[in-house]
């Protein structure tokens, strides 16, 4: 089979990128297809779409925690999204967020995604836990508190 049939080659791929107001924290050249979750509008449902080479140009926001997911080769990679926007233009995948986590699977993502909404739940509906009141700040730290945490556990499995 040539290159051409078999997706192997790099012309067939994207580039995907994350960028923060700080720095660029994802560049990955071919990438073969990055999936992710969005807003319809303000107070419609989310849906998910995935991106792939030669896409229509495409310009979307993201959901307030947003599950990403990307394959490049054998290997999926996942992200928690902090919001924000995603452009899709010429095979290229730009997300502009105030941040990422990237996780190291499916279940662990889920787990960041759950935690996070109930801190956006808990700060939109002005509730109370206990004696602690969450405010966005504190949720966000919890929540890579979280990824550090899990990071230091499969790096000890590891060794």
């Amino acid at each position: 089979m040539s290159q051409e049939r078999t997706g192997h080659d790099s012309q067939e791929k994207i580039t995907f990128q994350v960028i923060s107001p700080e720095k660029v924290l994802i560049n990955e050249k071919d990438v073969d297809i990055v999936v992710f979750r969005y807003k319809y509008a303000p107070d419609k449902d989310e849906g998910e779409v995935g991106i792939m080479r030669n896409h229509a140009p495409m310009l979307v926001r993201l959901p307030q925690v947003a599950p990403v997911r990307y394959v490049k080769g054998d290997q999926t990679y996942f992200l928690a999204v902090a919001g924000g926007f995603v452009e899709v233009r010429n095979n290229r995948v730009t997300v502009l967020s105030t941040g990422a986590e990237r996780v190291s699977d499916k279940q662990e993502l889920d787990a960041a995604i759950k935690a996070k909404r109930r801190a956006a739940a808990w700060l939109e509906e002005g509730e109370r836990i206990g004696k602690v009141e969450f405010d966005e700040k504190l949720a966000e730290a919890e929540v890579k508190k979280e990824v550090i945490r899990i990071y230091k556990e499969q790096a000890g499995d590891q060794k």
